[in-house]
Formats: C-alpha cells, structure tokens, sequence
C-alpha cells in the first residue's frame, strides 16, 4: 500500500471521528479526501496511461459513491408527500403541479439521481465561435443583434459539418443539465431558432396563478406534451445528425436515439432517468386531464412509442445490465456502480450482505488480495447508516468492520483501531483489540497510550489486557514437560531468548489498570510455572526482576486475603527460588575466585584470608536462602506436611528477610503469616492455599520435584566444598541424608537424582571417615 493511500485511511477515521454525528458535514470531508487523492494521482502521473489506471478510476467512482449519498441525504431525507387537493387545482401552473407531482419518494429520487448524474459529469469546454473560423456564420445571422435572433425561429443555410459541431456541444450541455447555456450557445452561433426548440422543455409557470415563486412572469410551454411528440418525431428523422437526434430524443424523454451518444454507464443511467421522469410527469399531467384532447384523431400527435423507457427504477439497472453494449455491461459491474445502484433502489442491505459474502470467498482462496479501497468504503457508509439510526445487516456488518480492522492493523494502523473497534459488540472489541495488542512490541509508555486510545473510545480494557496476555501465553501450557529428564538440568544454565524477553514484556498490558493487579500476579506465576518447567531459571530470573521493576507491585491489593494467598504465596515460592539460586552462582564464583599461588607468600597469605571471608559469608547467604527456599517450595504443594514446623518456617524466613532485604515481595507473606499465627479465629493458619486447578496443581508438584532435589545438590556442594574452610560443614552435607529420607525421597525418584545425591553422600561418608574413623557406626551401610 502506498504512503499516500495510509494517509487517506487516516484522514478517513479522522474525519469520521470528528463529525459522525452529521452525515452531510462527513460526506463532504469523505469527498474533499477523494478530491485530494484523484488530485495527486494525477499530478504525479508520468504517463497517459496513469490516466486510465483501475487506481485512479476507483478513487473517482468512490468521489461520485459519496458525491449521491449526500445528494441523496440532502434532497430525501424529508418525507414530503404531493399536495393533492393543490394538484387538483385545474388553474395553476404546469411547474407548479410538477413541483407537487415530484415529491413523491421514488420519482423525488430519481429527480436527485439525475441532477447528481450531472452534477458529476466530466467538466466541458465549449469550444469558441469566432468569425475566422473555419466554421463562418451566415451573412444573414452576423447583422441580426441579439434580440432579433431570440425572435427568429427560421434556420439559416449551414454547413452540415458546422451543424453537427454545435449540436454536439448542445447536447453536452444539456447532458451536465446547462439547458440556459445551451440555449445561450445557440444565439452565440447565430442559430436562435435552436434555442427557441430548446426553450419548448421549459413547463409552463404563471405567478398569477401559482402559490409557488416559480418565476417572476409567465413563461414556459404550455403545450409541452405536444412539442414533445414533435421531438420524438424528429429524433427519428436519419437526415439529421446523431447528436441532433439525441438532443429530440432527450426532450421527448425517450431512449433509443439519445444512446447512441452515450460512452459511459453514467450517460446510459442520465438517459434513461430522464426518460423516466419525462414520461412520469406525463402520465401525471394525464391522470390529471390538463392535458386531455376531444378529438380521437388529434391523439396520434401526442404518441410517443418507445420500448426502451423504463417503467420503474429497478428497470432501468435491468436494461443497463442487459445492454447490447458489452462496454455498459462491464461498467455495470463495476463494484462501486454496483453500489451506486444498490444504494439509489434503497437495497443497501442485500449490498452489504453480498459484500461480506465476497470477503469470505476471497479468504478461502490463497492470495486472494482484499480491496482496502472498496472495504474502507463499506465501513464508513455502514457507520454512517448506523450513526444516522438508520437500520442494517449487524452481523454482516461486524464481519466487514472485523476486516477492515485485520486490514489496518497488517498495514501498522494501529492508532485508527480503537475507534472502529468501539463500534463492535463488547465480544467482537476485545477480539479486535487483542488482534492489535499482540502486534506491539513496544517499549511500556507506547503500550500505555494504546490502553488510553481504548479507553478514550469506551473500550472494555481489563478484559481487553486480560485476554490479550491469555492468548500470548497460552502457547505455553503445551511446552510444559509430563516427566522430567535431564534436558531440563541443562537449560539451567542457558541464556534466556528474545522469545523469553517478549513473553515476559507481555505482562505489562496488565501494570495499566489497578483491577489487574491480582491478574499480573496470577499471569507472572503461569509464566513462571513455564520457565521453571523447562529448566529455564536465567528466564524466571529475568521475570523475577522484572516484577522487581514494575510499578503494579506498589499497586494496592484488593481486601480479599484468600484470593491474595493464592497467588502472592505462589509468587513469593518462585521468587525464594530465585533468589537461593542466585546466591548459589554468587557463592560458586567467589569460592572460584580463589587467589594465584604465583602471588608473594605475604601478599598470597592476605589474599587467602580475604578470599577465605569472602566464601565464609557466601557460603552462610547461599545456605540461609536455599533452605529458604526448599520450605517455600514445600508450602507450595503440600503446607500441611510442615504443619508442625510453623515456628521453624517463620522464624528461618524472618531471619532471611533481616539478612537479605532484597526479598522484599516475602514481606508481604510474612506479615500475612503473622497474622494468622496470632489470630485466634484462625486455628488453623499454616494450612496454606487449597488450589482447585488440578492442571496447575501438577505443574507445581512438577516444579517442586525439579529444584527441591536440585537445591539439596547445591547445598551438598556447598558443604563439601567448603569443609576445608568452615570444619562443620563436612558433617552437614552428610546430614542433609536425613532430611531427604525423612521427607523428599518421592521428589528425588520422580527427578531421578537419587542416584546423584546418593554418590555425593558417599563423598561425605567417607570424607568423614577419613576423618575420624571411630564415626563409623553413625554411618549407614546402604549408602555404599
């Protein structure tokens, strides 16, 4: 899509926004924006060709759509009936009972429809008479002045090919609806006695009579149904020229002779409005004996036989559709003369109807390109339909807006979607609205002004940010492994990936609503039941500071305790996990830090000391948080197993806390834990979360059986690989046996890491031995 064709579906929502509330001010914003855009097409054009582009040719069919609907809205939308008992007055005027007969609904549209047909025709230059033309005037007409030729009704000998020019500037005239300055072209030329025939089609109007200000003085035919059949007679006559013929044939409101004329499917339409009309008027004037004849013999000068007028509007599509011409019915289909015609028979409906029946063909056929151009149209005039409370397909029209909106949102029009969206039913908004959101990859503040777009327009936004980080994560469920394998162990320590970064960044479509805050929580813990799932601990770590960063977190909670233990107990279990594997990588790189033996005696005995300090402090961090975290990691599942431990629990948690302030999410718990510790109403405080997604339920387990067995290993290496500096600890990794075998050993044989924590007992056994080989009774045999 071209920049400037962008720039007209922004000018179009524009428009739309600003004035929806009054179609005739929109209609002319719609048609200045065409105005523009044929404008530029054509400025820019390099060559003849451009001309006659489809590009081009649309953006002029859509001016002349929209050109009608405000003719349309403007002249019909009042539901004046004829004046009946005025009509039946046998004295006034021919132009005044046609000014009655004419309000009637369907021949006041046609009347519109073909002042609009004019009104759209291709501007016309009349080419100049002068006296060096090729074209000389008779002696005779040079010394007539101006009032002598209005009077003179005879023609002057004429070469035929000059007669022929003028007559077809005439009927160009007549054609854009010029009859005054064909009749004024005619004198120019020195032919009066044309504008005199010419001025036979003015209806007779006297003020003396008519109520109506239809003209100062009497004037106009008041035999015109004769004159009439006078020009059908001549329109029929071979000995005149083409244009000539049609000119008596557009006057005498007939059809066959004035098509021969005719290029276009809009001259075809011009042709057969105005026959319609004509012969309307005159079945009026009948109906209304004001033209009645007393002579039998006198009625064949008013017959007027042709079997091309149309006996109603539908019939004159018919006949355009039907037409010999192969070119007017091609142009007959054109989709925006298919709509002109739909519109002018009041089908729009069935137009509308059909319109989403073409969309859905054209999505179940691969490569199918969608016609932004006609989809644009179709928004705008079901909206304004809707807007001016005006009834229309609903269903068919949601679908059509639906698309349109999918189209903006493939060309990066995303700040135009809101507005379309909030003319959706509350479903089909946040559907549309999501579409968008999953789009954006943008930094925070931008995704903010895309939730104030939707919340300018009325749009449902929590539902709208709930659902939309739904469905960006809901390819996760399917990720999460059934069994656990030792792939999930090498992820450990992999880089986290773009694909990570995005899913994470997706949760700040819920930091823009304090409604959301429950729902972010909820949402960061699926995402961490993912992460964690697959081994991914540099991810949940990223996620981990990036709940840290956000500001949702200061958001204030809602007041029921229930539903926050749910997720916030949850959230404080992976982020204890977190932080315990953090302080492990932090104690592995400071034991690895160990100083050069290369160094000077003096200066390596300092570095030793420090190093030695360094790990000791690193080593009873890493140690306070990993215990931390296996209590955390029980109560996740199972509270009640540590239901005697409640003491033990609070007491290692609070002194985490003091010692590590940057766990600052478990004060939360802990105050919580406080609470009902001391509350008698609460016998039962410790008895944790009673989950009833069974899904989730597993996931947890999963996790649980993942990093409990993992955080024992870490701790046994801690242990054991400090028991040179801290004594004590080669007797605690030997004892973390016993915490095992007292309440782990189903996580170790569903993580199959018996045999890993077993062999690395062995190591402490029978460092332990090496030490002090008395201890060998205190050691069980079944660890060899």
């Amino acid at each position: 899509m071209s920049k400037e064709l962008k720039g007209t579906l922004e000018e179009f929502h524009d428009a739309f926004v600003s004035y929806k509330n009054n179609v005739d001010i929109i209609t002319e914003k719609y048609i200045n924006i065409c105005q523009k855009r044929i404008k530029h097409l054509s400025k820019n054009s390099n060559s003849i060709q451009f001309y006659d582009s489809s590009e081009l040719l649309n953006e002029k069919l859509e001016l002349n759509t929209w050109k009608l609907i405000q003719m349309l809205n403007r002249h019909c939308k009042t539901d004046t009936e004829p004046d009946i008992c005025y009509m039946e007055d046998p004295y006034i005027s021919d132009a005044s009972f046609s000014t009655q007969y004419l309000q009637n609904e369907e021949l006041k549209k046609v009347y519109t429809v073909k002042e609009w047909l004019q009104d759209i025709c291709s501007q016309y230059s009349i080419p100049s008479v002068k006296k060096d033309s090729s074209f000389t005037l008779g002696p005779s007409s040079q010394k007539l002045n101006r009032e002598q030729k209005k009077l003179s009704l005879e023609p002057d000998t004429k070469d035929q090919e000059f007669d022929e020019k003028i007559s077809k500037v005439i009927y160009e005239l007549i054609r854009r609806g010029k009859l005054e300055e064909a009749i004024e072209y005619c004198e120019q030329c020195g032919q009066p006695w044309r504008g005199a025939s010419l001025r036979g089609t003015l209806l007779w109007a006297d003020p003396n009579y008519d109520k109506e200000e239809i003209s100062d003085v009497a004037s106009g035919n008041r035999n015109r149904d004769l004159w009439k059949s006078l020009c059908f007679k001549l329109a029929n006559e071979e000995k005149y020229c083409s244009h000539e013929r049609a000119i008596y044939s557009v006057m005498s409101g007939t059809v066959k002779n004035a098509l021969v004329v005719c290029k276009s499917w809009e001259d075809y339409l011009w042709v057969y409005c105005n026959s319609y009309l004509e012969n309307e008027l005159s079945k009026g004037f009948k109906a209304s004996a004001r033209y009645a004849v007393d002579d039998n013999d006198e009625t064949d000068l008013y017959l007027i036989e042709d079997n091309l007028i149309p006996e109603s509007t539908e019939s004159i599509f018919n006949s355009l559709l039907k037409n010999e011409n192969e070119k007017i019915r091609k142009s007959a289909a054109e989709p925006f003369h298919y709509i002109q015609k739909m519109i002018i028979l009041n089908k729009y409906k069935e137009m509308i109807i059909h319109f989403k029946s073409q969309l859905e063909e054209s999505e179940t056929i691969i490569g199918t390109p969608v016609n932004t151009d006609l989809l644009r149209f179709f928004v705008h005039f079901i909206l304004l339909l809707k807007n001016s409370g005006m009834s229309y397909p609903e269903k068919e029209s949601e679908y059509i807006i639906i698309t349109y909106i999918n189209s903006l949102i493939k060309y990066k029009k995303r700040t135009l979607i809101a507005g379309y969206a909030s003319h959706l039913t509350n479903e089909n908004q946040i559907k549309s609205y999501v579409s968008l959101l999953k789009t954006i990859n943008e930094p925070l503040h931008i995704k903010k002004e895309y939730i104030k777009l939707a919340q300018l327009f009325g749009l449902d936004t929590p539902s709208i940010c709930t659902v939309t980080v739904n469905s960006v994560l809901d390819d996760i469920e399917n990720s999460f492994p059934t069994e656990i394998d030792s792939s999930i162990y090498k992820n450990i320590s992999n880089p986290i990936t773009s694909s990570d970064i995005a899913k994470i960044h997706t949760l700040e479509w819920l930091t823009f609503e304090v409604s959301l805050v429950k729902e972010f929580f909820l949402q960061s813990n699926r995402l961490y039941r993912y992460f964690l799932g697959i081994g991914k601990l540099t991810a949940a770590q990223e996620l981990f500071n990036f709940i840290l960063n956000i500001n949702t977190i200061q958001c204030k909670l809602d007041d029921n305790k229930d539903d926050q233990d749910i997720f916030m107990s949850e959230s404080i279990a992976y982020c204890g996990l977190i932080d315990a594997y953090n302080s492990y990588v932090a104690w592995k790189n400071s034991l690895d830090n160990k100083p050069d033996d290369k160094l000077a005696k003096s200066l390596k005995t300092l570095k030793e000391n420090e190093w030695k300090s360094q790990v000791i402090e690193k080593t009873k961090e890493a140690e306070q948080l990993l215990n931390t975290a296996i209590l955390l990691l029980v109560n996740l599942v199972k509270p009640n197993e540590i239901e005697n431990q409640e003491g033990l629990l609070l007491l290692k948690v609070i002194n985490t806390i003091i010692r590590y302030p940057s766990l600052f999410l478990l004060i939360y718990f802990i105050i919580n834990i406080l609470c009902k510790f001391h509350s008698k109403e609460s016998p039962d405080a410790m008895e944790g979360v009673e989950y009833t997604d069974q899904n989730d339920l597993q996931k947890r387990k999963m996790i649980q059986s993942i990093y409990i067995p993992q955080i024992f290993l870490w701790l046994h290496t801690i242990y054991f690989e400090t028991k040179d500096i801290i004594p004590e600890n080669l007797n605690k990794s030997f004892d973390l046996v016993n915490d095992v075998a007292s309440q782990f050993c189903d996580q170790f044989e569903l993580s199959n890491t018996i045999e890993v924590f077993l062999d690395a007992i062995k190591k402490s056994a029978i460092y332990l031995l090496d030490r002090n080989p008395n201890n060998v009774s205190d050691i069980s045999p079944f660890i060899f």
